[in-house]
């Protein structure tokens, strides 16, 4: 099950930087905070993934703020070792 969930956000971000995004960030998330700010094309797709799936673009927003950490501690870690 993790091995999909893992998939399913590998293809969130790969869909975020084909239209434009940034590489650390989900589609999701994106729609989500582009919804929060007024956008046409936000409110349109968080308010059709957060149709089907209840929330999902702030547990996206929220998910993706934790893998940044993540990220950034390993990275200290990594440079400590040199």
């Amino acid at each position: 099950m993790q091995y999909l969930c893992n998939v399913a956000i590998a293809f969130d971000v790969l869909c975020n930087v084909i239209l434009g995004g940034k590489n650390d960030e989900t589609l999701s998330a994106r729609s989500g905070r582009a919804k929060d700010a007024g956008k046409l094309w936000g409110r349109l797709l968080a308010g059709t993934l957060n149709a089907i799936f209840p929330g999902h673009t702030k547990a996206a927003e929220i998910h993706d703020e934790q893998r940044a950490e993540i990220v950034d501690d390993l990275e200290e870690q990594d440079l400590g070792k040199g």
